[in-house]
């Protein structure tokens, strides 16, 4: 579950790891968390991509 100090902890480190040249990459993104994801602007301003599960990763 993604509350709301994990959503602060990835906001501070993707921009971070973008302007160090860097990708955050996330997967197995269930579909509450990722409905929480989509009512922020993260996603928006995310430096890599969400995969549907670690394979696709």
């Amino acid at each position: 579950m993604i509350d709301a100090s994990a959503l602060d902890s990835l906001q501070s480190i993707n921009p971070r790891l973008s302007d160090a040249g860097l990708q955050l990459h996330l997967c197995e993104v269930k579909g509450p968390e990722m409905n929480r994801l989509l009512k922020t602007a993260f996603l928006r301003n995310f430096s890599g991509n969400v995969f549907l599960n670690t394979f696709d990763a």
